[in-house]
């Protein structure tokens, strides 16, 4: 937050309205709804503009007609496209300005490189339920990034989700662990769905079951969290009984080791996504 700007919002323009970058704005616009005029947007895809502005985004085409206006950039591209972006656009951006990328595998070192003394940088990691102001957002400030800003960054952050400073590497097992982890969610939720059909329920009461169950399960967790998963486990499972049966199942084919590897794919990935680029 920024108690000199309108609304009480950083000035931010975001680039890239795509899944992450609208998502991203639509938690923004949603926190500081007295903010407009001083959350823009921008996107070659000029539809992406269009149904930003719907929610409140300011449109821009020319990003350079916005840079003397703005104290933060939110960086919405895909991981490959962040540094030739930010070789381009380097020498227009002011020493001051918030750099932010939510790129995945794209280190604090190679953002740093490819701006040279430009900007102050730093990395978040949210996942789509951003939009929701519902997520975990990781946040990574470089070393020597003003304490100043770092609260106003953080605060704003705060707004729509649940802010954690972590590390690079940390940042990382994040990614996998909860901006992919909510693909494996929703794949596991198909799986429900699926077998509510199996056993007779119609398709769209067993969607409406599955997600209803999956959101309980996680606001039980939520609301007791000096409990143990497991203990959560015992509370419904009695011998004999329908749960133990299925749990029994689970364990019999190792689904959670099925997910602990799937979330340290997801990492390994995010770290050998981008190699190192030497050189500007």
């Amino acid at each position: 937050m920024d108690q000199g700007a309108p609304g009480g919002v950083i000035p931010l323009l975001i680039v890239g309205l795509g899944q992450m970058g609208s998502a991203m704005a639509k938690g923004i616009v949603g926190a500081y709804p007295q903010a407009k005029g001083s959350i823009f947007g921008h996107d070659q895809d000029p539809l992406r503009v269009a149904e930003a502005e719907a929610f409140g985004l300011e449109g821009v085409k020319k990003i350079e007609e916005v840079l003397s206006r703005v104290r933060a950039i939110l960086l919405a591209l895909k991981p490959l496209q962040v540094i030739p972006w930010l070789r381009l656009y380097r020498e227009v951006l002011g020493k001051d300005v918030m750099l932010i990328s939510i790129a995945a595998g794209v280190p604090i070192e190679a953002l740093r490189e490819a701006l040279g003394e430009k900007a102050h940088v730093a990395r978040v990691m949210p996942n789509l339920a951003v939009a929701l102001g519902a997520c975990p957002v990781g946040v990574l400030c470089e070393p020597g990034f003003p304490e100043e800003k770092k609260g106003a960054l953080i605060e704003a952050l705060s707004s729509v989700g649940m802010t954690i400073e972590l590390e690079e590497g940390q940042l990382d097992a994040l990614t996998a662990l909860s901006s992919s982890g909510i693909a494996f969610v929703w794949h596991a939720l198909e799986g429900f769905a699926a077998a509510g059909i199996r056993l007779g329920l119609p398709a769209a009461l067993s969607r409406k079951v599955a997600v209803e169950t999956f959101l309980g399960a996680g606001m039980l967790a939520k609301e007791d969290e000096a409990a143990s998963l497991a203990s959560l486990k015992e509370r419904v499972t009695t011998p004999k009984g329908t749960t133990m049966e299925g749990l029994f199942v689970l364990e019999r084919l190792g689904l959670k080791g099925i997910l602990i590897e799937a979330i340290t794919s997801a990492y390994y990935r995010a770290q050998a996504m981008i190699p190192p680029q030497k050189g500007v």
